[in-house]
């Protein structure tokens, strides 16, 4: 118990002794002057604009992101029933009619049940 006591007192004084060496240096007051300096820097008027600047600016980022993998998410490969393929997106479906339209923004109407099974099952997920 002695030796666990001495070995605190002796940290104690080890402690205490770097305090002091650092306070002779002016280490102390250097990084207490700092602290308050950063602290007034970051709540200073300006400080909070740019933050805010910066965080409209990454929200307006995040936003145009999750719309371009939404955009993104729309282009599918459609396959008809006799196998042939168009790169297309999704444009909606009336009356059983299925309206996709190419990438170079023509539109073509395809009846629902000439499309692949598997586009009939997509398209009808869809709608749920």
């Amino acid at each position: 118990m002695n030796a666990v006591r001495s070995q605190r007192d002796a940290l104690s004084a080890k402690d205490t002794l770097d305090l002091v060496r650092r306070v002779l240096n002016g280490e102390v007051v250097r990084e207490a002057s700092e602290k308050v300096e950063r602290e007034h820097d970051a709540n200073s008027p300006e400080a909070r604009r740019q933050a805010k600047a910066r965080a409209i600016a990454e929200q307006k980022q995040r936003e145009k992101e999750r719309r371009e993998a939404a955009e993104a998410a729309k282009w599918r490969t459609w396959t008809d029933s006799t196998g042939k393929k168009i790169e297309a997106k999704y444009s909606g479906v009336i009356s059983g009619t299925v309206r996709l339209v190419k990438e170079d923004g023509s539109a073509i109407k395809i009846p629902l049940e000439e499309l692949s099974e598997g586009d009939q099952d997509w398209i009808k997920s869809r709608k749920r």
